[in-house]
């Protein structure tokens, strides 16, 4: 178990957003949060494994009590598992079923507020009236990215999930759920690499979403419930 108090300043570069989202997602961030993370590792080995479990809960809350410029909570929760099987099979050449599952849900407060892909968010005068309360939206930085081969294998680096209407640009969401699946085969003997080379079969599942109740609700989604949107002549042409 790890308690540990978190204090970083953000500053995100080359943002290629929407204009009216630039000054807002740009800018620096402090973020000040308490956390606790709980890690379990009953895995046979850590970088070959072939039996065993591993789990980690991670939670953490940042207000502005603690220096933070926006409110809200976080928790992610990861949990894998490994099982060899193959009869008769040498220790290191059986096959393996590899399982991991992902979710994390980031919850704001106060005056931290969620805003749609595309709507304007709220900004605050430089030099605001005492007893001002400005709403503010959770960074950029802070937010959860899915995307490329260690996590989901179908899309690019940090590219699942809610992007930005105009320029295709990720946004990052509140919500994450990903499935991973594997089917692990033994390694063969090729020239030169000897037997350090091997086979997977795999299968991805989940997305990032704007808000965790949108999670709830596409779980169980076959189909994309806006599919014009993804032939979009602005976002269609978006790398």
């Amino acid at each position: 178990m790890i308690y540990s108090f978190t204090f970083r300043r953000v500053r995100a570069s080359d943002v290629f957003i929407s204009p009216d989202q630039i000054p807002l997602l740009s800018r620096p961030v402090r973020v000040g949060a308490p956390g606790f993370t709980f890690i379990r590792d009953k895995r046979d080995n850590p970088v070959e494994t072939t039996r065993g479990n591993y789990t980690t809960f991670d939670a953490a809350v940042a207000s502005r009590f603690f220096g933070s410029e926006a409110d809200f909570s976080r928790v992610l929760l990861q949990n894998s598992t490994y099982q060899a099987f193959g009869k008769n099979r040498a220790e290191g050449k059986q096959y393996v079923f590899a399982r991991s599952t992902r979710i994390g849900i980031e919850n704001p407060f106060s005056n931290t507020i969620i805003v749609e892909p595309g709507q304007e968010a709220p900004s605050c005068p430089p030099d605001p009236p005492p007893g001002t309360e400005c709403q503010t939206v959770i960074p950029l930085p802070e937010r959860f990215f899915s995307g490329g081969g260690n996590s989901h294998r179908g899309f690019g680096l940090n590219q699942a999930g809610p992007r930005d209407p105009v320029t295709g640009f990720p946004l990052g969401g509140s919500a994450l759920f990903i499935n991973n699946l594997e089917l692990r085969f033994p390694t063969v003997m090729v020239p030169v690499l000897q037997d350090n080379i091997g086979f997977v079969v795999f299968h991805d599942m989940g997305n990032v979403f704007t808000r965790p109740q949108d999670m709830t609700r596409s779980l169980f989604r076959w189909h994309q419930s806006n599919p014009d949107l993804c032939t979009h002549q602005d976002t269609a042409s978006q790398s």
